[in-house]
């Protein structure tokens, strides 16, 4: 629950990082903003707080990516023990087919 909360923090930086980006490139394009020296550099904010929404996301999914690998390992043991097991009733089969398992059904009197 809360790595989904972090995504969708992470995804609101980036589009309102974006979303400033564009809307001062249009304004400035068509002359409606004609910015002081300090209103330059809301380019560049916008851009670094994208940036960092995007770093943000990143470590959220990397540590998602940790958990699973993590979930991987655990059902890659489980199995290797349950082909152990079938392996054991395999053999055992073989052994009662063929007569030489004590108590079998196909056992030589």
């Amino acid at each position: 629950m809360k790595n989904k909360v972090m995504d969708v923090i992470a995804w609101i930086f980036i589009i309102v990082g974006i979303s400033i980006m564009l809307s001062w490139y249009f304004l400035k394009a068509f002359g409606i903003v004609n910015s002081p020296i300090w209103f330059e550099i809301l380019p560049a904010l916008s851009a670094g707080i994208s940036v960092g929404g995007f770093g943000f996301y990143l470590g959220s999914l990397k540590k998602t990516v940790d958990i699973n690998s993590k979930n991987i390992n655990k059902l890659s043991v489980g199995m290797n023990k349950f082909y152990e097991r079938l392996c054991e009733v395999e053999r055992m089969q073989k052994l009662c087919v063929s007569g030489k398992l004590k108590g079998s059904p196909y056992e030589e009197k």
